[in-house]
């Protein structure tokens, strides 16, 4: 019986609505990456080469071209990470892109538990400048022995 009821309300909802009604259950997804998804930078297409509209047209305006060090240039996407905390959070601003350019859902009607972490890794401020998580500063004590 419940669920002829939410496939009926689910059937009227429209994805291009930019808040989902409150009477609809949440979905809790989960998705697991590779441990080489951390790059801030996906290397698309060659700039000339047909897969380039299509990698435009699925990233929107974060695609853009770029030349890399072999000389090529390409389409690409670029995500802002600052340190290495905010690096291992790139996939989670690759969904909100994603959900938020091809089916219009906004940031707002979304919830992440990726960040729940760095507050127990954190020093408070002050104690040491620039610690963030603490990664940063474990990678110059290594490099320096």
């Amino acid at each position: 019986m419940k669920e002829e009821k939410f496939s009926k309300e689910c059937s009227n909802t429209k994805l291009t609505n930019s808040k989902p009604s409150e009477t609809l259950p949440s979905i809790i997804i989960g998705l697991l990456f590779s441990d080489s998804f951390d790059n801030i930078l996906i290397k698309g297409p060659s700039s000339t080469s047909p897969e380039a509209v299509e990698f435009r047209k699925f990233w929107g305006s974060k695609s853009e071209l770029r030349r890399f060090q072999d000389t090529s240039i390409c389409e690409a996407v670029y995500f802002e990470a600052k340190d290495l905390a905010s690096k291992r959070l790139v996939y989670s601003e690759i969904v909100k892109h994603i959900l938020d350019y091809h089916l219009s859902i906004s940031v707002d009607n979304l919830k992440f538990c990726d960040r729940q972490m760095n507050s127990l890794l954190s020093l408070p401020s002050g104690i040491i400048d620039n610690y963030g998580t603490g990664e940063e500063k474990l990678g110059d004590v290594i490099f320096l022995y």
